[in-house]
């Protein structure tokens, strides 16, 4: 992303550049043309190239509007029409031939091939001009609109970039992609060789030259302003942002905790049913199945169990020819059977993926205050968990076990299946939250897609790192705003540039007239 913002503020500084040299290129004709009113072509070239520099000022600003970038395309073929039609009504040159004209007339229908060709037929009169017409002076004036020409084509190439169904191709055609940076290049080139052209006149003109100097250093202070600005605006973001996730991942902890207590509150009751307690001292099964599977469904846990004093399952509420196996070495029932109340984490495997559950265990005590059973029961940490997640802070959230998805948020390409059973492997989140049972926060690349993400580690009863828990932003939608933000920025700048022309003129010429006399 700040790859991003840096193209960005290149772009704004190319095109501020780009309106500064073609607004001197246009003060110099019109200078020249004050001396010498009776060339009307000088005049119509003027305001060819104050229209240009008025389109560069435009696409300077970012901004994404239909209207506005249709009618910057107007202005564009305005100006560089009164350009074209300048030199041809020079007497220096004949009248161009019909097919010429033609040319353009016939590609009307789309403004972008128009602008492309137009600089073109610019290019290839100032061209005949400088051989035919022998102004060798002019020949920077082909080469920076023929680079200005060929930026105009790769413009034309945006166009292809939505309707195309080739992924790499449409990456290359993205905004501020390869092709983008080709082009931003070439017109920067172009725009060097006009400003140097020009300045090359200007300089022996003390009004002109003080006028342009004025103005240069206002939009220097404008381009430095807009850009230390929107680096600021991103570094304040950025930091903001993180911030946040490492907060929100902090909560998606405490709603597992929620649950944890929930489930115990629930351990706890059951192992204080006398029902309960009279039924297990007497060995009661029947009655034990029974008012197992009644708590079961009463309170919706996952599953249900009850040991004895060793930890054998002898009651199995989701399954009840499923016993005699020992739940001793399971950290909550051990402590249960010490005679602790627990909660834990664990993870359970499966044929296709891993999941987490939450266990809970409640030693049963008889008359005497000795344990005589655990109470075990939990609740499964699925897909509706994280949804539910999702829908109270619109992030995106995962459960891991181990470093492999156990519940998602994202959705396979079908948009119907989850993509749980998905690993991840970076190795610097790994490392800080598995094994340095640290929180991660950052930029990163979550199933090939760009996220600020927190992850922080999923520990048991013993403190252990078992898994993670992530939450994440994708970026494009962060992005978003804080273009319109940088837009808003470089829209502000753009009036507050033509805003200071007006005092620039007036101090120019008031240096100017003291100077001379």
């Amino acid at each position: 992303m700040l790859i991003k913002l840096i193209l960005a503020n290149l772009n704004f500084a190319v095109n501020v550049a780009g309106a500064l040299i073609f607004f001197a290129t246009g003060w110099l004709h019109f200078d020249s043309w004050q001396v010498n009113q009776k060339k009307r072509s000088l005049l119509l070239r003027s305001v060819g190239m104050f229209f240009l520099s008025l389109v560069f000022l435009l696409k300077a600003t970012l901004v994404d509007n239909t209207s506005l970038l249709l009618a910057g395309q107007i202005v564009k073929i305005m100006g560089l029409s009164l350009v074209l039609i300048s030199f041809y009504i020079d007497p220096i040159l004949n009248p161009p031939a019909k097919a010429v004209l033609a040319l353009p007339l016939a590609l009307a229908h789309s403004f972008t091939p128009l602008a492309a060709v137009l600089f073109l037929i610019i290019a290839i009169v100032i061209l005949r001009r400088t051989t035919e017409g022998y102004e060798k002076q002019a020949r920077p004036l082909f080469w920076s609109f023929l680079f200005l020409s060929f930026a105009e084509v790769l413009e034309i190439s945006f166009s292809g970039a939505s309707i195309t169904q080739i992924v790499s191709f449409s990456q290359l055609l993205t905004p501020f992609g390869l092709t983008f940076n080709v082009l931003l290049a070439i017109e920067l080139v172009g725009l060097i060789i006009l400003g140097a052209w020009t300045w090359g006149y200007l300089r022996f003109r003390s009004g002109p030259q003080l006028f342009i100097l004025f103005v240069t250093s206002s939009l220097f202070i404008f381009i430095i302003t807009a850009s230390t600005f929107t680096y600021l605006l991103f570094r304040n973001f950025q930091i903001t942002t993180l911030d946040h996730l490492r907060k929100d991942v902090n909560t998606l902890g405490y709603a597992l905790d929620e649950v944890k207590a929930k489930s115990l509150a629930n351990t706890k009751l059951i192992s204080i049913d006398e029902q309960i307690k009279t039924a297990l001292a007497d060995e009661d099964l029947e009655t034990l199945n029974r008012l197992s599977s009644n708590y079961m469904l009463s309170q919706n846990t996952s599953f249900l169990n009850i040991t004895d004093k060793d930890g054998r399952v002898i009651v199995r509420a989701e399954d009840e020819e499923s016993t005699g196996d020992s739940l001793r070495e399971n950290p909550a029932v051990r402590k249960a059977l010490a005679g602790e109340n627990a909660a834990t984490v664990a993870v359970k495997q499966e044929v296709v993926a891993p999941f987490v559950e939450i266990q809970t265990a409640s030693p049963i005590f008889d008359t005497e205050n000795t344990v005589q059973g655990v109470v075990v029961a939990g609740e499964r940490i699925d897909n509706a968990f994280v949804d539910r997640v999702k829908a109270i802070t619109n992030l995106d959230v995962s459960i891991y076990a181990g470093n492999t998805r156990a519940a998602t948020t994202f959705l396979a390409p079908d948009g119907k299946s989850r993509l749980v059973g998905t690993l991840e492997t970076n190795e610097e989140i790994l490392e800080t939250v598995l094994t340095q049972e640290e929180t991660f926060v950052g930029s990163v690349e979550v199933l090939h897609q760009p996220f600020y993400a927190a992850y922080a580690p999923l520990k048991d009863v013993d403190d252990n790192a078992i898994g993670m828990l992530f939450v994440g932003n994708l970026q494009t939608g962060l992005i978003q705003t804080l273009e319109t933000s940088i837009q808003l920025t470089f829209t502000i700048s753009a009036v507050l540039m033509l805003a200071s022309l007006i005092p620039a003129y007036f101090i120019s010429k008031y240096v100017d007239e003291h100077q001379s006399a």
